[in-house]
């Protein structure tokens, strides 16, 4: 499922590897799931988690990844005195700014 919406804004060339909780077997909230992508050699500050979870988006934070929220419906963002790197309405602006950047 997230290759599919990966592909289809146009930012799976921005993706090394996709890894999922289910991979690893530890779930959410733990740190040791965002931190899961240091098997690679990639620190996790280094990274950008890019969730439309307000809770993924405070998780990643905590384990000191980057976190992108997108926020489709405008929602107010939670109380969890934590604030994404970038907020976007959907994949395809996320694929613009990630452009401008490279």
């Amino acid at each position: 499922m997230v290759e599919e919406l990966l592909r289809r804004s146009g930012l799976e060339k921005h993706f090394r590897e996709i890894i999922s909780a289910s991979d690893v077997r530890i779930y959410k909230p733990s740190p040791f799931v965002y931190r899961a992508i240091e098997r690679m050699g990639v620190k996790a500050g280094e990274t950008l988690m890019v969730s439309s979870n307000p809770w993924d988006v405070a998780g990643a934070i905590n384990a000191g990844l980057q976190a992108c929220y997108v926020n489709r419906r405008e929602a107010p963002m939670e109380e969890l005195d934590l604030k994404p790197h970038i907020v976007v309405k959907n994949l395809s602006q996320l694929a613009e700014i990630l452009a401008g950047l490279s």
